[in-house]
């Protein structure tokens, strides 16, 4: 049975407690200082009365406090609702109306929210600079100070998270999932324990989450943007010689586009992970001439979470036609 991601976040805290588990816009923060923020916060919500089975909703940028968010409150076996920011306010109380959360974390920026969802939930946590504990609304800081930094004990076997879909066929619906198959897709993929992983997708996305969540199971490193940006994505892939991470086809088509592509130092990566959607024939030739076999290309993520992947020389010698690789590791297909 997989691993519950908050008892692998503890087990990472005892075997690389002053490793970088997270890394954004310069800020490093080790094994040690992510898990001890993860239990504060985790009792601090386990003090407002949450527990097993409560849906929290969170509506926040990529931020090492929207990780441990998710950390805390999978680890006390409630249920993060995940809020994409890009929705309409609309589309956002109707998330955690129907998520039916009773309490809803606001990251910096969004604290203006709190009007608009005061119908629907009891209580409030406001991440950044500024923010105060006033009535319902509390500052996601002064939670943490509070919270006892005393290990905590993970509640639940299943790491179980809400997902939305884009609303694209009316409102958004939630989906549970507790099933990310991260040891199959360490694997599958080949992440590894000493990776220095690119996170650039938004981490309130089902992929973003889950190859966020990915290196920081296996005791790697994370490096979490808060937007992709080309010059930006370049600059850190030379200065932390960065060794992996998941970009979408489009991302990937603006890399190579980049004048900066043929000339950048990528001698350190040594896998790329793509899919959500079809990588053209001469998108995966220009990357593969630039950088080498470092493509892994899964199929179908949203239908089975994923089963299938292509790699290796099997990305040139099938880039054409409808190929989408062998059969992920522990996927059994039935046509």
């Amino acid at each position: 049975m997989p691993m519950h991601v908050t008892r692998a976040l503890r087990l990472n805290a005892r075997r690389f407690p002053e490793k970088p588990a997270l890394v954004s816009e310069g800020a490093t923060q080790t094994y040690r200082a992510l898990y001890r923020r993860v239990c504060r916060l985790a009792h601090a919500l386990q003090g407002m009365g949450h527990g097993p089975g409560d849906k929290i909703a969170v509506l926040a940028l990529n931020h090492p406090d929207t990780v441990a968010a998710y950390f805390a409150i999978m680890g006390i076996g409630a249920i993060p609702a995940l809020i994409n920011y890009r929705l309409l306010d609309e589309d956002i109380a109707h998330v955690v109306r129907q998520s039916d959360s009773r309490t809803v974390i606001l990251g910096a920026g969004f604290a203006d929210r709190v009007d608009l969802l005061r119908p629907l939930a009891g209580t409030f946590v406001v991440m950044g600079d500024g923010a105060k504990t006033v009535g319902e609304v509390h500052a996601f800081d002064a939670l943490i100070e509070k919270g006892r930094e005393s290990d905590l004990a993970v509640v639940g076997e299943k790491s179980t998270a809400m997902l939305h879909t884009s609303g694209t066929t009316g409102k958004p619906k939630g989906a549970l999932r507790s099933d990310w198959g991260l040891e199959q897709r360490a694997v599958e993929q080949g992440f590894a324990t000493d990776d220095r992983t690119l996170c650039v997708l938004p981490v309130c996305l089902s992929a973003g989450f889950g190859y966020t969540m990915l290196p920081l199971y296996l005791g790697a490193t994370a490096y979490l943007m808060e937007g992709f940006d080309v010059e930006r994505t370049f600059d850190l892939i030379e200065r932390e010689r960065i060794t992996s991470g998941l970009l979408f086809p489009t991302l990937l088509r603006d890399l190579l586009d980049a004048p900066r592509f043929s000339r950048f130092d990528g001698g350190s990566i040594r896998l790329i992970q793509s899919g959500g959607g079809a990588v053209e024939a001469d998108l995966r030739a220009g990357i593969v001439d630039r950088l080498g076999p470092v493509l892994s290309i899964w199929a179908a993520a949203s239908e089975a979470g994923p089963y299938a992947n292509i790699k290796g020389d099997d990305v040139l010698r099938y880039a054409t036609g409808n190929c989408v690789g062998r059969a992920f590791f522990g996927v059994e297909l039935k046509l």
